[in-house]
């Protein structure tokens, strides 16, 4: 703006001044044509009176004529009445054509003095001819005055050089008020440019200072005023932006918002984790193109198509098993939701796996419950109703009948407690929590479970001479021991089976390996789950519930340790549990 501010003063200013400049050569041109025109013609009068003062002859004519033409630096003529030469001061007017036909000769017999420009053919250039009556008694006619126009000329070029000059120092003082001035009034103009690139570039510090009052100022103070209520306003975004990020990347969901061309608008990390592009900025690109799933997909088409927020369960292919919720709702414009119109879709992703996991094993955990249940009290109630229908007469079978109840009995009751036991363990309910010798409390369960080994199997017991205390609730660990060692001496009929106690400083190590029959591979994943048995019918004779490792699995669970599982059918198992020493969570 500057340079065409600039340059439309200078073009402005130069006009001008050459419209000045040429009106004044014209005017002042004509005004020295006509100045020297009149010097010329009195001069033309005053030769003309001092030859009728002294007029010398026509013979002696001539040589008056040269004198004067030489004194004047003019060509001077001296016409007859009839209009013959009869001097001329440059040559032989002997040979000069007859003048009465020119009209400054014309006149001036007539008695007027008179001026005219015309080729001179005597002196082959352009003159100006000045003509006055020269009247003695003893002559009757015309002097007549000729200079050549290049002394005109000469002074016009003088003039237009002045004129041309006077335009060039003016135009050049023009020049640098054109500077000036474009500077003065676009100077606020650069400083808001400047500023608004500024602001563009999300410098919002940035202020205009100038001390004019016009229009200029007016617009400097309007312009400080805006930014500062700009700066306010993205404060308050930034603000809200802030507040509205750090909920959408603290939850837990994946949420993502696309636009009517199911373009990403915006989306937290949960959702980026759930795709291939985790650590890729995804605004801007179609979802499509970031997560394929025919549920979403299907989210997606119903809610622009209904309207509605849809939800929708399914699978979500990846690595592992994954069962994803998809919640869709439609977005609204603030300023059009009256004629729901809807912007886009937003989308929640929750993650359902563990949930339906829990959920179905619950349902398998009542069924074998009641499995479970189902086969003791069926034997009590069939036996009861044999005693009732007679038997209890018969001595021998009644009190056989009642050694099976009491069996069955027994055994509802161990169930209800490993029940009992492991929902207290999942809900995280400890108590007595102390620091504890852990070897005497292997000790005491080897010792408790002694009497329950068989002839061949010989139940050894190695210890670290110093155990560091480890902070637990005894019964639990005494618990897990149990579980463990007893599992051993029922599916070891010949062998040893060997305990160990240790530990590094950080870990605390338990360790029970026998020589028993063994775990096949393809069960080892599954031991750990409740009610499973690897040998249904032996289990059933040895009267076990079920959940004995996985009671020992959750009490491994709740102090953060590990427990892991070497087995070789017909060679033994062994079971390796890790513990670490820190506070219980």
């Amino acid at each position: 703006m500057k340079k065409k501010l600039f340059i439309t003063y200078f073009i402005i200013a130069l006009v001008t001044m050459l419209a000045v400049g040429g009106t004044l050569f014209l005017k002042g041109y004509s005004s020295l044509v006509k100045q020297s025109e009149e010097g010329y013609m009195v001069q033309t009068q005053l030769l003309a009176a001092v030859f009728e003062a002294d007029f010398p002859g026509e013979e002696n004519l001539n040589q008056l004529v040269e004198k004067y033409a030489e004194e004047y630096n003019v060509r001077i003529t001296i016409v007859s009445e009839a209009g013959n030469v009869v001097a001329e001061s440059s040559g032989d007017y002997e040979d000069i054509e007859n003048h009465s036909n020119r009209i400054e000769i014309k006149k001036a017999l007539e008695g007027e003095k008179y001026s005219v420009r015309r080729y001179s053919k005597t002196l082959g250039v352009e003159c100006m001819y000045c003509a006055a009556p020269l009247v003695t008694e003893e002559f009757r006619g015309v002097i007549r005055i000729a200079v050549p126009l290049e002394e005109l000329k000469s002074m016009e070029y003088g003039f237009l050089k002045s004129v041309v000059l006077a335009v060039i120092a003016i135009s050049a003082a023009i020049l640098l008020l054109a500077v000036y001035f474009s500077n003065y009034i676009t100077k606020p103009l650069d400083e808001v440019t400047n500023a608004a690139r500024k602001i563009a570039k999300g410098d919002l510090q940035v202020k205009i200072y100038t001390r004019q009052k016009n229009q200029i100022g007016v617009f400097a103070d309007a312009f400080n005023s805006m930014v500062e209520k700009l700066k306010n306003n993205m404060a308050v975004l930034y603000a809200r932006n802030n507040e509205l990020e750090a909920i959408l990347y603290s939850m837990d969901n994946g949420v993502v918002a696309i636009d009517k061309d199911n373009k990403i608008i915006f989306c937290n990390q949960e959702f980026k984790s759930l795709t291939d592009r985790e650590n890729d900025d995804v605004t801007g690109l179609p979802i499509y193109h970031v997560l394929r799933n025919q549920i979403l997909y299907d989210v997606i088409d119903k809610v622009k198509e209904t309207g509605d927020s849809i939800t929708k369960e399914g699978n979500l292919y990846r690595e592992e098993e994954c069962i994803m919720k998809i919640s869709g709702t439609p977005l609204y414009d603030l300023y059009e939701k009256k004629e729901n119109k809807t912007v886009g879709v937003l989308l929640i992703f929750e993650d359902v796996t563990q949930i339906r996991k829990l959920e179905h094993m619950r349902s398998e955990f009542v069924s074998n419950v009641s499995h479970e249940f189902k086969t003791p009290l069926t034997s009590i109630r069939g036996f009861v109703d044999t005693l009732k229908n007679g038997a209890i007469h018969d001595e021998k079978f009644a009190l056989k009948f009642l050694d099976i109840i009491d069996i069955e009995t027994e055994r509802l009751y161990n169930l209800i407690q490993d029940i009992l036991l492991l929902s207290e363990i999942e809900n995280n309910n400890d108590y007595n929590v102390k620091e504890n010798n852990i070897k005497e409390i292997v000790g005491d369960v080897i010792t408790l479970l002694h009497p329950k080994v068989k002839k061949n199997v010989d139940l050894k017991y190695e210890a670290d001479a110093y155990i560091r205390p480890y902070t637990c609730n005894a019964d639990r660990i005494k618990q897990l021991m149990i579980n463990l060692i007893d599992n051993a001496i029922k599916y070891t009929e010949n062998g040893t089976i060997l305990v160990t106690c240790s530990s590094d400083g950080n870990f605390l190590y338990l360790s029970v390996q026998d020589t028993g029959k063994g775990i096949e591979k393809e069960c080892l994943d599954r031991i750990f789950e409740r009610f499973y048995r690897v040998d249904k019918s032996r289990s059933s004779k040895t009267g076990g519930t079920g959940l004995g490792l996985s009671i020992v699995k959750h009490i491994v669970e709740m102090y953060n340790g590990d427990i892991e599982v070497e087995s070789e059918v017909l060679v033994g198992t062994k079971f390796l549990v890790k513990l670490p020493y820190q506070t219980v969570s």
